[in-house]
């Protein structure tokens, strides 16, 4: 009896620590991308432990705890970068935690993993278990970030110029199945999309479209300028001989796209500006929509 409760209570702790097939080191992880953005090709990395240690101290702060990645890395606009079931740093201590004085969450419970002045085509991370900060990056196809498991994460993203960004968490059924904090500021976005997040702040981009659907505690949108850009038409088509019918999908949309309802907590739309789409449009404005 003895023998078989010892196996019992071992097996949740076998499954706290998750295998990666391989383990690189942060300044090896560096040098990756960079001959990947010189070679002009794209860049894959999957189920690997990118471990943050001494020898990675110039690119290291907080106590090892956060990764700042500010070189030249310039990949092509067709490009692909996907970063998949990976692990940034160790686990955070206590001692860096109640020393680093961060006025938010960010690496409270996972290693920070920052990118600085970069070009990316296509940027994906899919279940990476770390914070993610973008800052001043350029992404001409967009950024998705998505993740299934229920540890709390953090991404935030500031100064940048993306086309789309995706964000969507696991499907979930309450409120308390979902940890996970995005906040994005003073950025140039054409569309964005979140789903099943427990804090969406979004304050002073300029963005075309906002959609926020599923389950979400805390929604603020705050100071942003919805610009009128035609480049997310939904149809187009003749009314007669003399008119042309534009449907163009922007602004703010709450529960777009999820056929169940979706259930927020709190939600605070203030100060935000709203293009006026003129009803007579330039032939040269119409032959670049059709374009």
């Amino acid at each position: 009896m003895r023998r078989l409760m010892l196996i019992l209570f071992c097996f949740p702790i076998i499954g706290l620590s998750q295998k990666y097939e391989k383990t690189i080191s942060l300044s090896q992880f560096v040098q990756e991308l960079k001959q990947a953005a010189k070679q002009g090709a794209g860049y894959n990395l999957e189920n690997c432990h990118i471990t943050y240690g001494n020898s990675d101290k110039q690119y290291l702060s907080d106590n090892n705890s956060r990764a700042v990645i500010n070189e030249v890395l310039n990949f092509d606009q067709h490009s692909l970068v996907r970063i998949s079931n990976c692990k940034f740093g160790g686990q955070v201590s206590e001692k860096t935690i109640n020393e680093r004085g961060f006025n938010n969450n960010l690496g409270v419970f996972s290693s920070v993993l920052e990118l600085r002045n970069a070009h990316f085509g296509d940027l994906i991370f899919y279940n990476v278990d770390a914070d993610i900060r973008l800052d001043s990056i350029k992404a001409e196809i967009g950024v998705s970030f998505e993740i299934t498991n229920k540890k709390p994460h953090i991404l935030e993203i500031s100064r940048s110029d993306i086309n789309g960004i995706y964000l969507n968490c696991h499907e979930i059924s309450q409120f308390s199945d979902i940890d996970y904090e995005i906040k994005i500021d003073e950025s140039k976005i054409n569309f964005c999309i979140a789903r099943n997040i427990k804090k969406f702040h979004f304050n002073k981009n300029q963005v075309a479209t906002l959609v926020v659907d599923g389950y979400c505690e805390d929604i603020l949108v705050q100071k942003n300028h919805f610009s009128h850009n035609f480049k997310n038409i939904t149809a187009l088509r003749f009314k007669d001989s003399q008119s042309l019918i534009v449907e163009n999908f922007s602004g703010i949309n709450i529960g777009k796209f999820k056929r169940s309802p979706s259930l927020i907590g709190s939600i605070t739309i203030e100060d935000n500006f709203f293009d006026e789409i003129p009803s007579d449009l330039s032939n040269d404005t119409l032959l670049k929509i059709i374009k």
